[in-house]
């Protein structure tokens, strides 16, 4: 496997992470959500919630749009987008995915936060190939040993 299907797959497990928890969060909290399309989206406080159906507010809202879901969806578009121009993805990416999916599973063992960790270590896999492959290619190293 090349390295770029190895950072497109990278990306495409984070957009399914990402996409997964948005939209699959959503039907848990209708009626919450619901309620809050019926007094105004507006009207809720998110923040500190006072009642308790501002308290059911606040849980929709973080559990989805307030969530890291839309910005890991957003993050695994832009590795797909940079695998299929070929551009270079840096592995601190991936040790930071790897970090942050570690933290996640130590709280939620079961859980498609493995995904992160996956995809942190193809996009490591994926920079450590490309550093070599460029190395090697480098007219410097020839040029030192004249």
């Amino acid at each position: 496997m090349n390295t770029r299907h190895i950072k497109r797959l990278a990306g495409w497990l984070t957009v399914t992470l990402g996409a997964g928890h948005l939209l699959g969060s959503v039907p848990l909290r209708l009626d919450a959500w619901r309620r809050m399309a019926e007094t105004g989206l507006l009207s809720a406080d998110v923040i500190t919630p006072q009642g308790a159906a501002e308290h059911e507010a606040a849980e929709a809202y973080w559990l989805s749009l307030g969530s890291f879901a839309a910005p890991t969806l957003l993050l695994g578009a832009y590795v797909v987008w940079a695998a299929g121009r070929d551009l270079r993805i840096p592995g601190a990416l991936g040790w930071g995915l790897i970090a942050w999916g570690a933290v996640m599973l130590a709280f939620l063992r079961v859980s498609p936060a493995l995904l992160l960790p996956v995809a942190g270590v193809l996009i490591i896999l994926a920079d450590r190939r490309e550093t070599r492959r460029s190395a090697a290619d480098s007219p410097l190293p020839a040029a030192a040993s004249r």
